[in-house]
């Protein structure tokens, strides 16, 4: 059973990038819905665009959690620290990526950007595997609760953003949407 989620891990790096992609325009698509807001990006700042990681990553753990939880015998507490691993992993390695290339060229690559999504749930996912693998796990409440705040966190700068590069849309000289 480890085997076939470890591959399940593995293979979801494609479709979670894929919903990324579409996750991009999502906004756009639906006339800038302030309900919508703080699922998908606003704007065009580097925070937005961790959302992409962000509910692809909520969605593939949740759907894959209760489609196979019997099946594979998950373990619910490492699963959902797996998860909190891979948010935040991702999180960080696309905002590390981001200012780390774009510093050194001096500016920034549409295809590079969409390239670090891919990257940084690359390097979320192998994360998560090790943390799974090994059965490393906080308490669920805590994994959950974290994830929670995380996204009150998303909710608040979506609507009022800390006035820091992180958060500055520089194609739209703004920080909120």
């Amino acid at each position: 059973m480890e085997n076939k989620i470890e591959r399940d891990l593995y293979i979801s790096i494609p479709l979670m990038f894929l919903l990324g992609v579409i996750f991009h325009f999502v906004f756009e698509w639906f006339s800038q819905l302030a309900f919508i807001a703080p699922f998908f990006p606003v704007n065009e700042s580097i925070w937005e665009h961790t959302k992409l990681a962000f509910l692809p990553l909520i969605m593939f753990y949740l759907i894959y959690y209760y489609a196979y939880r019997n099946k594979y015998f998950i373990n619910k507490e490492s699963w959902f620290t797996s998860l909190l691993v891979s948010v935040i992993v991702s999180i960080t390695t696309m905002i590390v990526f981001y200012y780390t290339y774009s510093g050194i060229i001096g500016k920034d690559y549409t295809l590079v950007n969409i390239f670090s999504l891919l990257l940084s749930l690359f390097v979320g996912q192998i994360s998560a595997k090790y943390f799974y693998k090994k059965k490393t796990s906080i308490p669920l409440v805590c994994s959950l609760s974290s994830l929670m705040i995380l996204f009150a966190f998303y909710i608040w700068m979506t609507f009022d953003p800390f006035e820091i590069a992180l958060f500055f849309d520089f194609n739209e000289n703004k920080y909120s949407y």
